[in-house]
């Protein structure tokens, strides 16, 4: 696996579990929409009934899929930190870490780091280019 392969799985785990939690959101709303029509509904509804149902079990589905996503990117995370923090630049480490590992903006970046947009750039081409080298060296030892 490339360098650029293993900044992108943990993007894609990141965006993963970001669709996940937005479906888990729309769900509970569902869920609680149907439970205020059980509710209102005199005698009860077994449409409504069975729907419920049905969403919690989404709901429950989606939870434990998110649970694994969640202990996959601390995995994956903990290893790019480990990786990233051989960078004999701190800034160029700091800026990979915040953006990769913490999924911050540049201008996020920029605040925490208190510098212009151009110097977190920079440090992000030369620290990702940095990063790239030591990686696959690393794969080359191992």
């Amino acid at each position: 696996m490339s360098f650029e392969e293993f900044i992108t799985r943990k993007i894609r785990l990141d965006e993963k579990l970001y669709k996940v939690e937005e479906k888990i959101a729309a769900l509970r709303a569902q869920a609680e929409k149907s439970t205020t029509s059980l509710t209102l509904a005199p005698g009860g509804n077994a449409y409504n009934d069975s729907r419920l149902e049905e969403l919690v079990i989404k709901i429950a589905d989606l939870e434990a899929e998110r649970g694994m996503l969640y202990r996959e990117i601390e995995g994956v995370s903990a290893e790019l930190s480990s990786f990233l923090s051989d960078l004999v630049d701190p800034y160029q480490m700091s800026v990979l870490i915040e953006r990769y590992v913490n999924i911050k903006t540049v201008e996020q970046i920029m605040e925490i780091l208190n510098r212009s947009k151009s110097f977190v750039k920079v440090k992000h081409r030369r620290g990702f280019a940095e990063a790239k080298k030591l990686y696959e060296n690393k794969t080359r030892e191992s």
